[in-house]
């Protein structure tokens, strides 16, 4: 019973491998129309009580600052979805999530590396690729699978786990 197991989880982890480029580049787009959306939600609030008013416009008209700012926001964004879940709301919509390259769940290093990592430019070009593994992947030793596949990965190791306590019993 032992064999058949590991032959599933051989395949598995074989199979855990990136999520398709179309998905990735979903996830892209999705996660920028979220942040326009919260710096569009700032406005409304910064209008509407004063406060902050001042330092969008300070960001508006200095393009530096309009750059680090944004970036800012995007690695808080991404690195407290990411930590918390595994997910953003684009990975949630394409049902994807990311994970350390063995399978297990990235610890609040490898997340922050993966945040900051977002910020090298032309990270995005490094999906063009056969293998659609960006920098901020490689770089945080991590990868975005499909949901689907990542909880078969999950319930089989699961699997494994209760038939090593099982024997271990006898």
């Amino acid at each position: 019973m032992e064999n058949s197991y590991n032959k599933e989880l051989a395949k598995l982890l074989k199979d855990l491998t990136p999520a398709i480029w179309w998905k990735r580049l979903l996830t892209f787009i999705i996660d920028r129309i979220v942040l326009y959306g919260i710096f569009i939600l700032w406005g409304f609030f910064a209008g509407a009580t004063g406060l902050g008013l001042d330092l969008l416009y300070e960001i508006a008209d200095n393009k530096f600052l309009d750059i680090l700012v944004t970036a800012l926001v995007y690695v808080i964004y991404c690195g407290i979805l990411e930590y918390t879940s595994g997910k953003t709301v684009g990975k949630i919509l394409v049902k994807t999530r990311v994970v350390r390259a063995d399978g297990s769940k990235p610890d609040l290093v490898t997340i922050i590396k993966r945040s900051l990592s977002r910020i090298i430019p032309f990270d995005v070009f490094s999906f063009l690729s056969n293998n659609p593994r960006g920098w901020h992947d490689s770089i945080s030793d991590t990868i975005v699978v499909d949901e689907d596949t990542f909880n078969s990965y999950e319930k089989l190791l699961s699997e494994v786990d209760k038939n090593n306590e099982d024997e271990d019993t006898f």
